[in-house]
């Protein structure tokens, strides 16, 4: 899911076809616009869907500077060989004054990729993957001549040393599952490892690739899944899918060193048979993060308190995004809605976000 930094435009990624852990009957990559509706209320509209975008388009990433939306196609095989694809596609958003013209997808390039490629997203002015069944992670430069794109792999790391094997199906081998910038560090990166409780850090270049500067060793069967960091490159939170954790890190800028300074249950009673945690994410004042956890298939909010030298969470909220299978969000740049999509009631819900205290209120179900 992602949606454009200057338009309310959003666009959900799916999956087209049946995965190992994931049900796939969708059509592509689909389009919404958010606008008032005659009351003033703000409302998710459908504006129509791309299959352009290939198979499996499960995950999306806006360029931070052209107008291109990058594709992680979580694919084992893409045009017979053994890997996965990522697509490139442009935006074309409506012109002002007229208001009524839907946003649309066109294919401006198709790539092989990563094998179960499940992450992309921009590290400097390279795009990086985290490919979950490949084990690796991969850089690519990106050239647009305003007709058609070409990405170039720059670099590649391999996590070696196979899985934790703290839970058999998801920490079997090393399965690398988000890979984010850490801003104001010029060149550092940061990835979770879900099947080896490690959180890397990297020093990343066109000309030197990835050097390893740092590793954070979690506890076993903790399954890092999806970071995000603050704007100030100072703090990190992960997101542990499998002991339903929230990891607070303060970050070193210089080598993207990570130091614990809280971690918290998503629950309070703790681990619920068959649950896990899916995408953490934001405000963009900072004073509130959101998780979603599949199963239970709730919203988890927690306040931000800044300390001193370092910040603390405290849960407030749990909130029933009324389907099945909570996965990916994202929260409005007004930081007043949040959109959370259910994978396999194939739903989206709308909440808007009090400012002040963060709580929830469901707006629409679409």
């Amino acid at each position: 899911m992602s949606r454009a930094e200057d338009a309310d435009v959003l666009l959900v990624g799916t999956y087209t076809e049946d995965f190992p852990w994931g049900a796939g009957h969708a059509g592509g990559v689909y389009l919404f616009t958010f606008s008032a509706d005659a009351n003033g209320k703000r409302r998710l509209k459908y504006s129509g869907v791309s299959a352009e975008a290939g198979k499996n388009p499960s995950y999306l990433s806006l360029h931070p500077s052209l107008p291109l939306v990058f594709v992680a196609n979580e694919l084992n095989a893409f045009e017979q060989r053994g890997n996965g694809a990522v697509t490139a596609m442009r935006l074309h958003r409506p012109k002002s004054g007229l208001s009524d013209a839907p946003p649309r997808l066109s294919l401006a390039g198709q790539f092989p990729g990563g094998k179960g490629v499940c992450h992309i997203g921009p590290l400097g002015d390279l795009m990086g993957t985290a490919n979950y069944v490949g084990g690796d992670l991969v850089a690519y430069s990106v050239s647009d001549d305003g007709e058609s794109v070409t990405m170039e792999e720059r670099a590649r790391v391999e996590h070696s040393g196979g899985g934790s094997n703290a839970h058999a199906f998801r920490q079997d081998a090393a399965h690398p599952h988000c890979v984010t910038e850490l801003p104001g560090a010029k060149g550092i990166v940061i990835a979770c490892d879900l099947g080896q409780d490690i959180v890397y850090s990297y020093r990343l270049s066109r000309e030197q690739g990835w050097t390893e500067t740092s590793r954070l060793s979690l506890l076993p069967a903790s399954g890092p899944r999806h970071t995000i960091v603050t704007a100030d490159g100072k703090f990190a939170f992960i997101a542990c899918e499998l002991d339903l954790t929230v990891i607070v890190c303060e970050c070193n800028s210089d080598t993207g060193e990570l130091t614990v300074v809280q971690r918290i249950e998503l629950f309070e009673e703790g681990l619920i048979d068959g649950c896990t945690a899916a995408t953490i994410k934001l405000t963009p004042d900072e004073r509130h993060l959101y998780v979603s956890t599949r199963a239970s298939d709730f919203i988890v909010g927690f306040h931000i308190s800044r300390l001193e030298n370092s910040v603390r969470l405290e849960r407030f909220c749990q909130h029933s995004t009324r389907g099945s299978t909570a996965r990916d969000f994202d929260i409005h740049p007004s930081g007043r809605f949040l959109v959370a999509s259910n994978g396999d009631s194939d739903t989206l819900i709308l909440f808007s976000i009090d400012a002040e205290t963060g709580a929830l209120s469901e707006e629409q179900i679409v």
